[in-house]
């Protein structure tokens, strides 16, 4: 249930849009514009901040060295 199949899909010529409009994706690591690179280098190194101070505080509350 919820699957349509070729069977119950109506024909080509009855879809509201007659041609696909998929666009292509930009691939990871590459950037349309510096906005873009600043915004995630930016979030980067928020991960990165936000990484080590759970492995510290993890390491803290285990009794670890940091």
């Amino acid at each position: 249930m919820g699957v349509l199949d070729a069977s119950t899909s109506p024909p080509m010529e009855r879809y509201a849009v007659s041609k696909d409009n998929v666009t292509k994706l930009i691939q990871p690591g590459v950037f349309d514009d510096q906005l873009s690179e600043i915004l995630r280098n930016g979030a980067r190194a928020l991960l990165a901040q936000a990484i080590e101070a759970e492995v510290t505080d993890f390491a803290g509350s285990a009794g670890l060295p940091a």
